[in-house]
């Protein structure tokens, strides 16, 4: 049974913000000013890095590795002091299709506001800084997405991938656009990953882009408007590799994060009755003050519960590494009773 989205728990993808407030959004660009050329590319890959050195080259490389390479790949820094930085300007150095863009921590959806405004090809491909891709990702999406000009966003069949590569589960969604935009309208089965997904630059603007309201969950939300203007489709093929974290911001405000998908959700509901979800604004800005004020802290039980989700993946294929995520949550929280017998449960297998 696959993970739900919403529950994924990452390194670098929910990015934290470490002002009360959410610093206005002008960038401060690299020197490649003359990106901005009469030929604007076919895709433009836009991706968000906090504090990601230990991945990011992984999932940079990945796109650079393409076998379609006619993109720019648009790199928003919200204000990494781990080196980062200075890994991702090598990258440019070495490639003239990497652009950085600066700005102080200001959180993913921040960052991807930035880079989407930024943004001169006809496609907006997302990248996440701990993910990685296959390298015919693009060429097979563009495939798809000639097959079916009516659809206005492509995301492949996705791997869900554990801290150390384990595989957790294998994702898939039907071509046909009618059955997948039902599916992300009406069902709750959008696309596997944030990272995944490929969308028209021109259907993200009518949409209106990221909101800033949204801390998490600014992907389902995104999505969902632009299902109303355009179908969805996906390549039958694994493209894309996901990668789940215990340790991560978002492992560490689970109960919030699910706030953010049900608040989504009844925006999604206000909308399809033809009315106004501006109503629901409100609660998502308080909620996403209130996460930037506890950047640096975090529940130890839901970073336990993480790590417990995790081992359960891996013991459903049966893979025996899952006794350390149990062992883990049981670390974080001793009373964690599931986990125990999970445990209990797998040393007896052979």
């Amino acid at each position: 049974m696959a993970m739900n989205v919403a529950q994924k728990t990452m390194n670098s993808k929910e990015n934290g913000e470490r002002r009360s407030g959410v610093p206005p959004l002008s960038p401060l660009k690299s020197k490649r000013q003359d990106a901005a050329s009469e030929n604007p590319p076919k895709i433009s890959v836009i991706m968000g890095v906090w504090n990601a050195r230990a991945c990011v080259g992984r999932a940079v490389e990945s796109i650079l590795g393409q076998t379609f390479g006619d993109f720019e790949f648009l790199i928003v820094d919200d204000g990494s002091d781990d080196g980062s930085g200075e890994e991702l300007e090598e990258f440019a150095r070495r490639d003239r299709r990497v652009r950085i863009i600066r700005q102080a921590n200001a959180g993913l959806t921040c960052a991807l506001i930035a880079g989407c405004a930024e943004a001169r090809g006809e496609w907006i491909a997302r990248q996440d800084a701990d993910d990685w891709s296959e390298p015919a990702r693009f060429e097979k999406s563009l495939d798809v997405a000639r097959r079916h000009p009516a659809c206005t966003m492509v995301s492949s069949w996705t791997d869900y991938r554990g801290p150390s590569g384990e595989l957790l589960d294998e994702i898939r969604r039907p071509e046909d656009p009618a059955k997948a935009t039902d599916g992300l309208l009406h069902r709750r089965l959008g696309p596997p990953a944030h990272g995944s997904v490929m969308f028209r630059r021109d259907a993200y603007l009518s949409a209106g882009g990221y909101r800033r309201e949204f801390y998490f969950g600014q992907d389902s939300d995104l999505w969902l408007r632009m299902a109303l203007r355009g179908k969805i489709t996906y390549a039958q093929k694994t493209l894309y590799h996901y990668t789940l974290s215990p340790s991560a911001i978002s492992g560490r405000f689970g109960d919030v994060q699910r706030r953010f998908g049900e608040i989504c959700q009844l925006c999604h509901a206000e909308r399809l009755g033809g009315g106004d979800d501006s109503r629901f604004l409100g609660e998502l800005a308080a909620l996403s003050d209130g996460l930037r004020e506890k950047k640096s802290g975090g529940s130890r039980a839901a970073i336990a519960g993480s790590n417990y989700r995790i081992g359960v993946q891996l013991a459903r294929r049966g893979d025996p590494s899952a006794r350390h995520y149990f062992r883990e949550a049981l670390r974080l929280q001793p009373l964690h009773w599931r986990a125990l017998v999970r445990l209990i449960a797998s040393l007896f297998r052979k």
